[in-house]
């Protein structure tokens, strides 16, 4: 006679927070980022953000050319202190630093309303 099943354990909802790894491409090639274990700024919201944007990739370039973890436009990148030589390779430092830099000069208006953070 068979053996009894056992169900499965119920899922869990993964967390709103949570940012999957991801094998970055450019420069990096090869390393493994999580943007969470960085020190993300904005907390819940910048965690958000880069879910939506990039799912955590922070070389990631979109047809539009917006770019990073936050998906940057070439002028948002500079207008909150982005070089203009590291658009499209920064590291995910300095596209903390930037994102920093917007959300503390009230920026955070380039996200939200694309994003629903």
């Amino acid at each position: 006679m068979p053996a009894a099943l056992q169900p499965l354990p119920a899922p869990q909802a993964p967390s709103a927070t949570a940012v999957p790894p991801q094998v970055t491409a450019g420069p990096n090639a090869g390393s493994v980022s999580s943007a969470a274990s960085t020190g993300t700024p904005g907390g819940a919201f910048g965690a958000c953000v880069i879910a939506r944007e990039s799912g955590g990739n922070p070389q990631i370039m979109n047809a539009t050319g917006h770019y990073g973890l936050y998906q940057f436009s070439e002028s948002t990148w500079i207008a909150y202190g982005g070089s203009a030589a590291d658009f499209g390779h920064a590291s995910v430092a300095e596209q903390n630093r930037v994102f920093a830099n917007a959300l503390a000069a009230g920026g955070e208006s380039n996200w939200a309303p694309y994003d629903g953070c």
